[in-house]
């Protein structure tokens, strides 16, 4: 940890490492942890002594410790070059975390591996995010198959992200065909009846939008359908994302 210097005098690499805004940590060859900074220690809500002389993977779930401590003492067989890891992490205060642990060997003046830096980056929050809207994304896939009702799901470029069982049948097209292809592309509408103001191909951009639209299927014959489109807004920023639109086949 960081020792006061003299005044006039050059900051040591200890110090200058210990005020390094990110978690560093140096590890033997077991291992055991030899180093730490001032980050570090408010990471893991532990002070420099009771950090020292434990390993990582003390502090990781119990699958995941096994199978990163096998992970370093194969880098450290090999000598390669260790590539960026994500790993769960829980504090003293057992509080869940997850970092990036950006790797390197430390050799001694021989060139010899003696031991392993780490620099630990938190993306707790990052990696939360991104669960939550894979947990969204399923239930709303679920939601979708569930229903009878053909429902077709674009970004607000008008690019298809999601299409359910129903509207496979409806336009001929299946999801993965259709998924990332412009909408206008793969129906066309040929022409739109609009039942609200809003009367342009725009549907559920700028709001709520309903109507009647003549459009080629994938077998390119024309069929029409009522739509009903509606926008999805960020709720945080209040722009759209995407459109979401139910068709409804008119029986002739």
């Amino acid at each position: 940890m960081q020792k006061n210097n003299r005044p006039g005098t050059t900051p040591s690499k200890e110090n200058v490492i210990d005020e390094i805004p990110v978690s560093y940590v140096e590890m033997d060859l077991e291992g055991r942890i030899i180093r730490v900074n001032r980050a570090a220690c408010a990471m893991h809500k532990a002070s420099e002594g009771e950090l020292l002389g434990t390993t990582p993977w003390q502090y990781m779930p119990a699958d995941e410790a096994e199978q990163s401590h096998a992970a370093f003492e194969e880098a450290i067989r090999k000598g390669e070059p260790p590539p960026t890891v994500r790993r769960s992490f829980y504090t003293s205060e057992g509080e869940y975390r997850t970092l990036d642990l950006h790797r390197s060997f430390m050799h001694d003046e021989s060139g010899h591996i003696v031991g392993m830096r780490l620099i630990l980056i938190d993306v707790t929050e990052q990696s939360i995010a991104h669960e939550e809207a894979q947990k969204a994304r399923c239930w709303l896939g679920s939601v979708l198959a569930s229903l009878n009702e053909a429902i077709i799901v674009t970004d607000a470029l008008g690019f298809v992200r999601e299409m359910n069982p129903a509207a496979e049948k409806l336009s001929g097209w299946s999801a993965s065909e259709m998924l990332g292809k412009a909408i206008e592309k793969g129906l066309p509408i040929l022409r739109f009846f609009s039942a609200s103001k809003q009367n342009n191909f725009r549907m559920g951009l700028d709001g709520p939008c309903k109507g009647r639209a003549l459009v080629l299927n994938h077998a390119r014959e024309e069929i029409e359908v009522e739509i009903n489109s509606a926008p999805i807004v960020d709720p945080e920023h209040g722009y759209t994302t995407g459109v979401v639109s139910h068709w409804r086949l008119i029986e002739k």
